[in-house]
């Protein structure tokens, strides 16, 4: 008889030992499928918060992005890297000011062609012609991508 109580309460204790395990300590600490240690809030899946909105661009950002695709694609010496850079950085500089003052459509556009043609001016005087040619080739490609996205979007806005 000894023995089958012997066994019986081993075969007890190593079920509430296995089920700790698997479900944590009993009510008073945290429940059943609870956190043992405390905070009932931890157990629970949290998502994280966004404390900081993601921050836009500034204009050196930008310059440094789309000399990095230059670079990718044609190969430029200290020197002329730093002559685009400088162009690159007040004309971007200007459009952000542009849209900083949230001018008409009509004014805008005029005032963005203007910035255009002056940076492109400075390009072909500064830069060599084979080097000016391969940034407006980089361009059209760039606007073209940009053209034929607005295309696919109507086209979908239209199927729909």
């Amino acid at each position: 008889m000894n023995r089958f109580y012997f066994l019986a309460s081993l075969l007890v204790m190593l079920t509430c030992f296995e089920s700790f395990g698997q479900f944590g300590m009993p009510m008073g600490r945290g429940g059943m499928m609870g956190n043992p240690y405390g905070n009932p809030m931890r157990g629970m899946n949290q998502f994280p918060s966004r404390t900081q909105e993601d921050e836009p661009l500034t204009a050196e950002d930008i310059v440094e992005l789309s000399i990095n695709r230059v670079k990718e694609t044609i190969e430029i010496n200290a020197f002329e890297e730093a002559v685009l850079r400088s162009i690159m950085l007040e004309a971007t500089k200007k459009r952000i000011e542009l849209q900083i003052l949230n001018l008409e459509s009509n004014a805008m556009k005029t005032a963005l062609e203007e910035i255009e043609s002056i940076e492109d001016a400075r390009l072909e005087n500064e830069l060599p012609p084979a080097l000016f040619e391969h940034l407006k080739a980089l361009k059209e490609e760039g606007n073209s991508r940009v053209k034929r996205n607005k295309e696919k979007k109507k086209k979908r806005k239209t199927k729909t």
